[in-house]
């Protein structure tokens, strides 16, 4: 079966090589992305924990500052219903842990009239159109938030405050508040250490997501949120990071830590150019330098393949391939750079292609002479039968009964017939093939003109396709038609109503996927004999032959004896070589006419 090219990219060496190096590298490529991966998300949460100490370490001072306001504002609200009753007494305990803690710019109880005659101030004081004060009276519930205008400290505080109950708990009966001035708890004057360290950015904000402070003064906070996340959707939130721009459209990273449980949190802001966020702010992941590393190899892989193996190959292959197109080459070595193995395969394949030419040169003479001697053996033969045909001729002359000259003659045609063949193979450029058309229609010819007088009323018709057989075939297939047209001659008339006789011969050749068959069909006209023949003292020879060629032909043949006509059909399948048939040993039964 003749080897058949795939051009397909993945049929090439240098593609198949570096493939299968990939498939050998891919389970450690993949176990070193995986690992690479986890590495990475490892850092990557380190990195956030640190941001969030960082966040807790920056707060640590408004964290206690803003506890401690808390528990004095739960010791004083637990305490006050011993001292309300007397508003001087009440005031003057006010004053006093005013006084100790420099931290605290005012505290007071405040009713639910919002009339303070309670406080660390001097005299009165009226708040009951306050919003922040009816706000947290109806809330009833610790917390803190922003008052930028007291009345009674200078400058912005930080209210705590804490609910005042009865001592049944229901409904809050007032409240106290510990105001703690801005300034007492600036994160750039209580944590200047770690903000000069780290570039880090500090709010505070209440559970109402009101920002109470910030490292840059509140007026300039906004530009430093997240612009994508309102600070009452960060209340509840247990320690966290996120990423997020702010509304300069600056992408940075922030931290949410507790200061105060349920009532103050703090949110740290860092920009991603800073050093403790270079594990965050990676352009390429990690993972992806495994993958570039095997990327790489397999290019690699593939220069090494094309500069060692295939350049050469290609130079072999070319070598190669004109020696079978052309039986040329050239002695030449691959190259310094070719590998030895290479080296040794062009050597290999320039010392056989040496040899194949030696030998082929010597089967071309060999065959030379065998053509020759083949075809002096059957132009010898040839001559040897016409010789014989000759010699028949001249005793067919003595004979006076007309019984043996047509005895004679028959053996004269099949004589002839052979020697026909014979004519055929010596003339023939190819002896292993015989074209049929030309010899068929020579054998045909010489039979019509020694059967036939140029006076009878006899019509011949061919119609022959071009057909190759090996003389095992050729040979037996103008024996059997040389048989059946001397047959047909024999018993051919002239059909009731018309004026001649006549005969049809017809060889056919068709071909399907697997086999060549063909099929001989010799025809002739019956009704009145054009010549007299004797019927009763016919040896049966004839037939006897035709199914001996058929069998050597391993043909198959059919009679049809319809109205006015006689036909013969041969049906054989084109093979290589059939053994040839002794005709002694085939006995079949004869072909009646």
């Amino acid at each position: 079966m003749p080897f058949r090219q795939s051009n397909h990219p993945l049929n090439r060496l240098v593609v198949r090589l570096p493939l299968v190096l990939s498939l050998v590298l891919m389970p450690i490529g993949f176990i070193a992305v995986v690992q690479t991966y986890q590495v990475s998300t490892e850092v990557k949460q380190r990195a956030r924990s640190t941001l969030t100490a960082m966040t807790s370490e920056a707060v640590v001072a408004e964290r206690e500052i803003i506890q401690e306001a808390f528990g004095t504002g739960q010791g004083i609200a637990g305490y006050i219903e011993t001292v309300r009753p007397d508003p001087e007494a009440c005031s003057l305990l006010m004053k006093r842990v005013t006084e100790r803690n420099p931290n605290y710019s005012f505290i007071a109880y405040i009713p639910t009239s919002g009339e303070i005659t309670c406080s660390s101030a001097d005299g009165p004081v009226t708040i009951s159109d306050s919003a922040e004060f009816d706000a947290a009276m109806e809330r009833g519930v610790p917390e803190a938030f922003v008052d930028m205008n007291p009345i009674v400290s200078e400058g912005s505080v930080i209210s705590a405050v804490t609910p005042v109950r009865s001592l049944n708990g229901a409904a809050p009966i007032g409240y106290v508040t510990v105001a703690v001035p801005h300034d007492a708890i600036s994160p750039s004057d209580a944590d200047e250490g770690t903000l000069e360290t780290h570039p880090i950015e500090i709010f505070t904000f209440n559970k109402e997501g009101q920002l109470l402070t910030a490292s840059l003064g509140l007026e300039n906070a906004e530009s430093r949120l997240p612009q994508n996340r309102a600070l009452i959707n960060l209340v509840g939130s247990d320690t966290t990071t996120f990423s997020d721009t702010d509304a300069s459209g600056i992408e940075r990273l922030y931290a949410v830590v507790p200061v105060a449980d349920g009532k103050v949190y703090a949110l740290g802001s860092w920009s991603y150019a800073s050093t403790e966020l270079a594990p965050l702010r990676q352009g390429v992941s990690p993972a992806l330098f495994p993958i570039l590393m095997w990327l790489t190899c397999l290019i690699v892989a593939y220069f090494a393949v094309e500069r060692l193996v295939i350049t050469h190959l290609k130079r072999l292959r070319h070598k190669l391939r004109a020696f079978s197109q052309t039986r040329e080459f050239s002695i030449a070595p691959l190259g310094a750079s070719a590998p030895s193995e290479l080296q040794e395969l062009n050597a290999s394949f320039e010392a056989m292609a040496t040899n194949v030419l030696q030998d082929e040169a010597q089967l071309e003479d060999m065959l030379f002479e065998k053509n020759v001697l083949l075809k002096e053996v059957h132009h010898r033969v040839k001559n040897n039968l016409q010789l014989i045909a000759s010699i028949i001729n001249m005793q067919m002359r003595k004979l006076e009964t007309q019984e043996a000259r047509m005895a004679l003659r028959n053996i004269q045609e099949r004589v002839l017939g052979l020697a026909t063949i014979h004519q055929r193979l010596y003339q023939t450029d190819m002896l292993t093939a015989v074209p049929m058309n030309d010899l068929l229609r020579e054998v045909i010819n010489q039979l019509w003109n020694l059967g036939v007088a140029p006076e009878s009323k006899l019509t011949l018709k061919t119609n022959i396709d071009p057909l190759i057989l090996l003389p095992d075939q050729a040979v037996p297939l103008s024996l059997l038609l040389t048989e059946a047209m001397t047959n047909a001659l024999k018993h051919i008339g002239v059909p009731e109503g018309e004026e001649n006789g006549w005969l049809e011969i017809t060889l056919t050749a068709n071909e399907d996927e697997t086999h060549q068959r063909a099929e001989l069909c010799i025809a002739n006209s019956t009704g009145e004999r054009v010549t007299a023949v004797n019927d009763h003292h016919s040896s049966g020879l004839g037939q006897r032959l035709l199914m001996a060629f058929a069998q050597q032909l391993d043909a198959k043949i059919e009679t049809v004896d319809e109205d006015g006509m006689y036909r013969v059909i041969v049906r054989f399948e084109v093979h290589d070589f059939t053994p040839d048939a002794p005709v002694d040993e085939v006995a079949p039964e004869p072909i009646e006419h």
